[in-house]
């Protein structure tokens, strides 16, 4: 019996040698480690919970006689993409000082926790659900000071400001209330 020793030759690629197919992989291999590498950043710092926040002046209908029906509501709502927890309520003020000086001042504000409709915080609320906090609308409320901004303030200690024109709606409420009229109803 023989050997036979066969011979196989192949053909070059016909767009060029394998060191520059090798050379195009590790490019493309490296363009998807970095929108990879990217997209973590993006996801770790950039893609927060977002959280919607609302104030208004309400009247709640309900049988509790006892309690205003008159309330400052502080609606928030989980807007995603992940779970958030809320610490607090707070606003900013303008304190006016000896010699006409302004200086601003911070302060939390006390809501109602006993009311049913009122949620207790700090609370965790998922994408989507909501929290409510109602501050009594009485003569006493944070809207007696200059409140120019008001916040709900997350476990991550993260600010979620209200629109500045849903506090001077609330604010000019609470003047032609208390301030031009004799108070509520």
């Amino acid at each position: 019996m023989g050997v036979g020793v066969v011979v196989i030759q192949t053909a070059a690629p016909a767009s060029g040698s394998l060191a520059e197919i090798a050379l195009a992989i590790s490019i493309l291999s490296l363009l998807v480690a970095g929108a990879s590498f990217g997209w973590n950043i993006y996801k770790e710092i950039g893609l927060r919970a977002r959280v919607g926040v609302d104030l208004s002046i309400v009247t709640l209908i309900s049988g509790y006689e006892d309690i205003n029906p008159v309330f400052v509501m502080v609606h928030c709502v989980n807007r995603g993409p992940g779970k958030v927890k809320l610490d607090n309520l707070h606003f900013k003020f303008i304190k006016l000082l000896d010699q006409g000086k302004t200086k601003v001042g911070y302060a939390i504000t006390a809501y109602d926790r006993e009311h049913p409709n009122s949620s207790s915080l700090p609370v965790a609320i998922d994408v989507g659900e909501t929290a409510r906090f109602l501050v009594p609308f009485t003569a006493d409320c944070f809207l007696k000071l200059d409140v120019t901004d008001f916040a709900v303030s997350d476990s991550f200690g993260r600010d979620h400001w209200i629109k500045k024109r849903q506090l001077q709606k609330a604010r000019s409420e609470y003047v032609d209330t208390f301030v031009h009229g004799a108070g509520t109803e």
